[in-house]
């Protein structure tokens, strides 16, 4: 699974103009106002490895209600870490204050503490997770601020956490999920160190709140780096907590070269080329090597040499597996339903060779996700060249959609709604001349 990590990076040189606009005036209207204001975060971290960002993070002194005052469009948000939502025009920007880490005079904080002290930026940059995201960007100045080695890191490409890892992953049991994501994001190296504090603290993330550990697993996902990020929850023994079931699986299929793993591989292809999949697509894939092993389990036990297709009362194992397999996340009752009813109709599709009935899986609502899940398994394992290009000139006749996305799935929903007669009641627009009871103000003359 490696992928030439040891190269170094080539660091760009940055300046204001290759920096949202938007993030910088708002960064500008802090500081004219008197406060101190710095861009932070991931934001940074990818313009100096010339990636475009996702968002820009904004870190300042200001309280909530000085922010507020000068951008009225905000809304706060988070319990354990409250932030600030400001939205200008399309862009949404976090804003946090700056933190300060309280250590205890004896021994390590507890595991999620939420003791929420502000400091200074010295102090909020000794707080963050990774070296790499604690760099600062001063939009007025133009200038990179690194207090805590980042840029060093970046360059070598090493993934190294502020503190202490063994502490670190103790006081926060997530940041282990956060540290495999940017090592498949970034292609980033992980010291040994890491990886072993890691694998001690794994069992603590059972303490977390599924709501968080989930939203990690999906974020995974879409990062274009999955296969490379569940290889190192593997190596680390941390799979074994998250989805033991599903480590089993890539443990008894052959390690760094396991079907699942390719599944992911070819995953992260579609990701990057799509960039809007669903996430209940992303969640029938994960599990779709796991699932096809599991039924060729069950072939050799019958001894009929058969392949490994499903029967007719394979609906509920395969049902119940499911639902052991994650019983450690929050998935969404509606994500798991559309994944059964995604593998019903590829179960139909790998034992079908009538072209009526492959007329009418085209009319399937998941028939996009059903393509795009065959390019998959044509990748990964091959046989199913001939009746995906059959379905694909189905979809070419009808033009239809054959790549999934979370536009057609909200278009979908409006359709079913309408249909079951909930559609969202229209708003009741005033003219500018009509009068808040009802009445335009001429019509009150005699």
């Amino acid at each position: 699974m490696s992928r030439g990590q040891n190269n170094p990076a080539q660091l760009v040189s940055l300046t204001r103009e290759q920096v949202d606009p938007t993030a910088c005036e708002t960064v500008l209207t802090l500081q004219r106002a008197g406060h101190t204001a710095y861009l932070v975060g991931g934001g940074v971290r990818d313009l100096l490895l010339g990636r475009r960002p996702k968002d820009f993070d904004i870190a300042t002194n200001a309280s909530f209600g000085e922010v507020r005052r000068l951008f009225p469009r905000t809304r706060l948000i988070g319990r354990r870490f409250p932030i600030l939502h400001l939205r200008l025009g399309r862009s949404l920007f976090e804003v946090a204050r700056f933190r300060k880490r309280e250590s205890p005079e004896e021994g390590m904080r507890d595991p999620l503490a939420t003791d929420n002290c502000y400091g200074t930026p010295e102090e909020d940059a000794q707080a963050r997770d990774f070296t790499v995201n604690a760099l600062f960007y001063d939009p007025r100045e133009g200038r990179v601020i690194d207090l805590v080695g980042g840029l060093r890191d970046l360059k070598t490409r090493t993934l190294r956490s502020i503190g202490d890892p063994l502490v670190w992953y103790y006081e926060d049991p997530v940041r282990i999920l956060r540290a495999a994501r940017f090592v498949g994001k970034l292609n980033f190296n992980l010291p040994a160190e890491e990886r072993e504090a890691m694998e001690a603290r794994s069992s603590l993330l059972d303490l977390c709140p599924p709501q968080r550990v989930t939203e990690e697993v999906f974020k995974t996902l879409e990062s274009g780096g999955s296969a490379q990020a569940f290889f190192v929850l593997w190596q680390t023994g941390v799979l074994a907590h998250l989805l033991p079931q599903l480590c089993d699986v890539v443990g008894a299929t052959g390690g760094d070269c396991s079907d699942t793993l390719r599944v992911l591989q070819a995953l992260d292809t579609q990701v990057l080329a799509h960039r809007d999949l669903p996430r209940d697509y992303l969640f029938a894939a994960l599990y779709y090597a796991a699932v096809r092993h599991r039924r060729g389990q069950r072939a050799s036990a019958e001894g009929n040499g058969a392949p490994c297709r499903p029967s007719a009362s394979d609906g509920a194992s395969r049902t119940e597996w499911f639902h052991d397999e994650n019983s450690r996340l929050q998935i969404p009752r509606a994500y798991r339903a559309r994944q059964r009813a995604l593998m019903g109709i590829v179960n139909d599709v790998l034992g079908e060779t009538r072209e009526k009935r492959l007329a009418r899986l085209a009319r399937h609502p998941a028939f996009p996700y059903l393509m795009a899940l065959l390019r998959l398994h044509e990748r990964c394992f091959g046989g199913v060249e001939d009746c995906y290009c059959r379905l694909r000139k189905i979809a070419d006749e009808r033009d239809l959609n054959v790549a999934p996305s979370r536009r057609d799935l909200c278009r979908a929903r409006v359709r079913r709604n309408k249909r079951r007669g909930l559609e969202r009641p229209r708003r009741i627009r005033r003219s500018k001349g009509n009068a808040p009871g009802g009445e335009s103000p001429a019509s009150s003359v005699p």
